[in-house]
């Protein structure tokens, strides 16, 4: 957390708490982006205005900023350099197929869910939002899968695939499958990488392609399939 108070001239605590030294207020999410007031001390100092989606891109903006304004750039010059940052390799990577938009995401633990749920609800108010969720180990899953499934309990519908296990063996975890995160779901089923025509049916939706495993071969797959199947 950074809710500390400033205790030591070298340490600088930032957030949204008022006892932080480096403070946004007045925050507004929307789908442009994020805006809000930084204050410095208590002090009111620039108004950003940020392309950017989601609580944890607020707070990764305010450490950059945070740095830089110790480091006496200009926080005009300070905004727009963060307005060209493109993300991170598999973070919400967008692309858009016709109606649809498809986001690929490396999430695949509870917080990384939420933080990409909200992000993807404050940019797309007015379409759906379906999960395709490729779950990642089996103690990963046994520990998470009521957490993960409250987060995709907040979106419109859920694809579940089977667990990836990665360095384990089911063996190890008896009757741990995907089965129990889709209990959990008001709206979800299973899915496999042959039952693309399941998403077909989505129109004006966001898809949310979620695995730590590359799923661009799927990903390819359903947006040739769809774009066969809707373009005139």
């Amino acid at each position: 957390t950074y809710t500390k108070k400033l205790k030591h001239n070298n340490i600088y605590y930032y957030g949204i708490n008022k006892n932080n030294y480096f403070q946004a207020k007045n925050i507004e999410y929307n789908k442009e982006g994020i805006t809000f007031d930084l204050y410095v001390n208590k002090q009111y100092k620039y108004n950003f205005k940020l392309p950017f989606y989601g609580k944890h891109m607020l707070l990764n903006s305010l450490a950059v900023i945070s740095t830089c304004y110790l480091k006496n750039i200009k926080l005009d010059q300070i905004e727009q350099k963060l307005k060209t940052f493109k993300g991170a390799k598999r973070r919400f990577k967008e692309t858009k197929i016709l109606d649809n938009i498809i986001i690929d995401d490396y999430a695949h633990h509870p917080n990384e869910i939420k933080a990409l749920v909200d992000a993807t609800k404050q940019k797309y108010k007015e379409k759906n939002i379906i999960a395709i969720f490729e779950p990642h180990t089996y103690s990963r899953t046994k520990q998470f899968y009521k957490e993960i499934s409250k987060q995709l309990n907040k979106i419109d519908y859920s694809y579940i695939m089977d667990i990836y296990p990665s360095r384990e063996k089911q063996k190890d975890y008896e009757g741990i499958t995907s089965k129990l995160i889709i209990n959990e779901l008001k709206n979800g089923e299973h899915l496999n990488k042959e039952e693309i025509a399941k998403l077909l049916k989505h129109h004006n939706s966001v898809l949310l392609f979620m695995s730590p495993n590359d799923l661009t071969e799927f990903e390819n797959t359903y947006k040739e399939k769809y774009k066969k199947l809707n373009e005139l």
